[in-house]
Parts: C-alpha cells; sequence; structure tokens
C-alpha cells in the first residue's frame, strides 16, 4: 500500500513538472513571437520614418497624420520599457498589435498620399495621345522608343513610396531630367491641335479634305511623312 502511494506521489510529482516545463516551452514560445511582432513594428517604422525625413527634406511639406507626434512618443517609451525588461511582450494582447499595425497602415498612407502629389508635381509627364498618336510612325520609332525606355526606368525608381536613402533620390531627379529633355528635344508637345486631330481622324475612320491645311501638310513634308498618307475615294461616292 505504502508502495502505490509513494508511486501515485511520484507520478503527481512528475506530471507537475510536465506541465510546468509545457508552461515554460509556452512561455518561451510566446516570447519568440512577441518579440519578432515587436522587432517587426519597430523596422516598419523606423524604415517609414527615413522615408518621410528625406521626403520632407527634398519638399517641404508637412503629413497629414495627427497621430504621427503619438506614434513617436510611444515608439520610444516602447523600446525603452522593452530595454528595462524584455519579458514584458509576453504578456502583450494581440489587441496592442493591431494597434500599431493600424497606427502603421495611417503613417504609411499619408506618406504614399504626399508622395502622389510631389509626382503629379515634380516629375515630368509625357503627353500620352502624342506618343500614341506617332508611335504608327516608323520615322519616330527610335526616338519614342527611347523615351519609353527612360519612362520606364523612371517609374521603377518612383513606386508607390519615396526613396529612403539619398542615392536613390540623385537617380529619380537624373532619370526625371533626362526623360524631360529626350522628349522635350523632339518637340511634341508644340504641335498644333490641327495636326493632332487629322492624325488622329486619319488612324482612325479617315479624314476629310477639308482638314489637309497648308499647316497640316507643311508639316509632313518637314518630318518626310507624306508618304504614310493616301487620298481614298469614299465607297458611297462610286456607287
Amino acid at each position: 500500500m505504502a508502495y502505490i502511494s509513494a508511486l501515485a506521489q511520484s507520478i503527481s510529482r512528475q506530471l507537475g513538472e510536465n506541465k510546468m516545463l509545457e508552461e515554460q516551452i509556452k512561455n518561451v514560445h510566446n516570447y519568440q513571437e512577441r518579440r519578432n511582432q515587436l522587432f517587426s513594428i519597430v523596422e516598419k517604422l523606423d524604415s517609414l520614418h527615413q522615408k518621410a525625413i528625406l521626403f520632407q527634406h527634398e519638399f517641404n511639406f508637412e503629413l497629414h497624420l495627427p497621430q504621427l507626434p503619438k506614434i513617436l512618443v510611444e515608439t520610444k517609451a516602447l523600446n525603452e520599457r522593452y530595454a528595462q525588461n524584455e519579458s514584458i511582450i509576453i504578456d502583450i494582447g494581440d489587441a496592442y498589435f493591431k494597434y500599431w499595425d493600424q497606427l502603421i497602415e495611417d503613417y504609411q498612407k499619408a506618406i504614399e498620399d504626399r508622395w502622389n502629389l510631389y509626382k503629379q508635381e515634380h516629375i515630368f509627364q509625357i503627353n500620352e495621345t502624342v506618343l500614341r498618336l506617332l508611335e504608327s510612325f516608323r520615322v519616330f520609332e527610335q526616338d519614342l522608343e527611347k523615351v519609353k525606355t527612360e519612362k520606364k526606368r523612371l517609374d521603377i525608381q518612383l513606386g508607390k513610396m519615396p526613396p529612403d536613402n539619398e542615392m536613390k533620390w540623385k537617380a529619380i531627379h537624373e532619370l526625371n531630367r533626362n526623360l524631360r529633355q529626350t522628349w522635350d528635344g523632339l518637340q511634341l508637345d508644340s504641335l498644333p491641335e490641327s495636326i493632332l486631330d487629322f492624325i488622329k481622324k486619319a488612324q482612325l475612320e479617315g479624314v476629310s479634305l477639308d482638314n489637309y491645311t497648308p499647316e497640316v501638310r507643311n508639316w509632313l513634308e518637314e518630318n518626310k511623312l507624306k508618304k504614310y498618307f493616301r487620298i481614298k475615294l469614299l465607297p458611297k461616292a462610286i456607287q
């Protein structure tokens, strides 16, 4: 009987130790998971803040984000608490991390909105209508291909968010300047509306002789484009 009692106590003690071990393992797992979440938050905030600082240096503005001072204060407080006692993160609930995820999302959205405004105001925009119209002519093929290549390189550098280092900012300024110079060199933005209208109609349903003005004729001759056009009688005229 004493043997059975001792065995029962031994098993009970072992089960208790196993439970404690399981609890410790669970705590370690929770710690590692929360630690990774915390580091991810800090990294995202730091990345966004670096982008915002460089962006504001290039383009003087104020972010429309009332929570920004609070974000910076709470980030500092969180870092200090973690430095004093790493185990605090075990007790942090999911709601806390969701709160930070929302702040990060708001911060990113505020920067993206300002970045889109910057691109509209400071990044050279080519005339897409003119580009599409003149792509039909082989004489412009090489120049327009250069324009499209430079625009693609610039778009890649621009992305959805501002650069996070000065080298990328320098690349954007250079690519933007090159695209503007290439496009301006073609003098396509100065094309009169009559010429654009003539080309557009000729590519679609055809153009009336009334649209073949001296201005249009001279431009076609200067750019050696007359060979791309033919006068054709409408079917209904010969019925």
